[in-house]
Formats: C-alpha cells, sequence, structure tokens
C-alpha cells in the first residue's frame, strides 16, 4: 500500500484517496468494502501512471483524479459514513495514550504548517493589492491556528490520564464558529498583552472581543457577491487595506504565538511512558509563558 502510494507521488499525483484511507484507519480497522476500495483504486491510479510514463495522453490520468474526487467527496457526504467516521472516533480513545498523543502531535503541526503557509500566500496578496482574497487567506489561517490549542487541551488530558471524547473533538475542529471563537479569544489576549485568560475582562477588552466575534461574516463578504436591504455588495466594496493589514497582522502574532508552544510539545508522543514526558509539558508551558510575557 504505501509503496503503490510512493509510487503515484513520484509521478507527480495527488493520492487524495489516501487521504480518506488516514482518515479511516487512524480511528480503527477499515471494513472490507473500504478496504477493497482503497486497493482497487491504488492499483487503478498505478497503472494509469504507469501507461503515462510509457508515453501515454495525460487526459485519462486526469480525468480518473477528477472522477475519483467527486465520488470521494459523495462518499465522505453520505450519511452512513459519516455515522462510521464517529464510531472511529469513538475507538480512538481506546487506543495506546502514545498512539492518540502521535496523531494529535502531526495534527497541530500540520495545522501550524498550513496556517504558515496561508499566511504567506496573503502576504503576497496583499503586496498584489488583491486585498479580499488576502484577507480570506488570513481569516482561514486564523482559523486554522484555532486548531491548535483544541489538540493541545487533548494531550493535556491524555497526560492527566483523562480519556479524551474524540467525537467532540471532531465536532469543534470542523465547526467554523467554535474555531473562530477560539481565534477571536487568542488574539484579544495576546494584543492585550494578558499573559492568562482572566475570568472578567475590562470593558476595553470584552468590546474589542465582541468585534472581533462579528467580524466572521467578513469571509463571506470578502470571497462573494451579496445582495441585501437593495444594495449589491462586492468584495473589493467590502475589504480596505486596513482590515487586511489587521487580519494579516493578528495571523502572524498568533502563528509565532503557538508556533513557540508547538517547538516545545515537539516529540511529546516518544516521551510518553518516560520521567521526561511531564517535565516536557512543564518546560513547554514555562516557555511558551516566558515568550508570550516578553
Amino acid at each position: 500500500m504505501i509503496g503503490a502510494a510512493e509510487f503515484l507521488e513520484s509521478m507527480g499525483c495527488d493520492p487524495w484517496q489516501l487521504r480518506l484511507m488516514a482518515t479511516r484507519w487512524r480511528w480503527g480497522e477499515p471494513s472490507r468494502e473500504q478496504y477493497a476500495s482503497d486497493v482497487g483504486w491504488l492499483r487503478k491510479q498505478s497503472a494509469i501512471a504507469f501507461k503515462h510514463m510509457q508515453g501515454d495522453r495525460t487526459e485519462p490520468l486526469m480525468a480518473k483524479s477528477v472522477e475519483h474526487v467527486d465520488h470521494t467527496r459523495a462518499e465522505m457526504e453520505n450519511p452512513r459514513n459519516r455515522k462510521a467516521n464517529l464510531a472511529h472516533a469513538a475507538h480512538a480513545s481506546r487506543r495506546a495514550p502514545e498512539y492518540q498523543l502521535q496523531v494529535l502531535e502531526q495534527r497541530w503541526e500540520a495545522a501550524v504548517r498550513n496556517a504558515r503557509e496561508l499566511v504567506g500566500d496573503a502576504t503576497l496578496l496583499t503586496e498584489a493589492k488583491r486585498l479580499p482574497r488576502a484577507f480570506a487567506l488570513a481569516y482561514f489561517a486564523l482559523e486554522e491556528l484555532a486548531k491548535v490549542p483544541l489538540l493541545v487541551t487533548a494531550a493535556l488530558r491524555i497526560a492527566n490520564e483523562e480519556t479524551v471524547d474524540y467525537r467532540e473533538l471532531e465536532a469543534d475542529l470542523t465547526s467554523h464558529n467554535i474555531k473562530w471563537e477560539m481565534a477571536a479569544i487568542a488574539t484579544t489576549l495576546i494584543d492585550f498583552g494578558i499573559k492568562e485568560l482572566e475570568i472578567v475582562f475590562t470593558d476595553a477588552q470584552q468590546a474589542e472581543l465582541t468585534a472581533r466575534l462579528s467580524a466572521r461574516p467578513l469571509r463571506e463578504l470578502a470571497l462573494y457577491t451579496d445582495y441585501k436591504h437593495g444594495q449589491v455588495s462586492e468584495p473589493s466594496r467590502v475589504v480596505d487595506e486596513a482590515l487586511v493589514d489587521a487580519a494579516l497582522g493578528t495571523a502572524r502574532r498568533l502563528l509565532a504565538d503557538f508556533s513557540g508552544l508547538v517547538d516545545g510539545l515537539n516529540g511529546i508522543a516518544s516521551n510518553y511512558s518516560s520521567p521526561a514526558f511531564h517535565d516536557q509539558i512543564v518546560a513547554a508551558a514555562t516557555a511558551w509563558h516566558s515568550l508570550r510575557s516578553g
């Protein structure tokens, strides 16, 4: 299976199906039908790629890829498959702590990497004066970074020998509202220099948090035209340079903040069974707190 994937990647193909397989297999064994489907697709794509190497036309390769993405999208949206994914998520809490930590670490590292790329793309678009799209990518970077505290919190529960409800975690990770709330709170804390989450915000802090929470509709307005109250809105008329600077600057600060935390937790899964595990958590939290204080 891995050999087939590496072959496809060497041919420049994007083995999208492998991501689906990783999602399925991460939370438990796939069904016989899923396994047969996965293996069948890999064999078909390998055969197509081999023909391509022999000089055949590339159109069939592209057509098969597009056809497969459409098929897997419908498969993922099938309510029956959604139910199976929830069952796999529930099974994850019964896996070994080292395994759970390894998956969590991979996911928060991927989130930070993707957010860094989104910030870079948003910067390029800003320099090219493509402001609405730059704002949208900065917004997506904030949502991606909002996954980090959710995933780290799950890891801390494992460190405390608590059970993680992965169904709830997955629901939070796919909820745009929850991720935007996390991003709004985190960026408010950073911009006001708050080192700990205070129970009661000052009036100014609460006003800023409310403003950031209410900014969520701007994501759609930065990408789509709309018609409300007799007025047509266009992204270029909604998003200006000041708005982009605010969103991109906030995304950069949150990226730097969470990057420090993630760096400190690097390799945490491999240390689980040793005394160094809790020492690493304490050291990462201390270093992160010190960085934020500076």
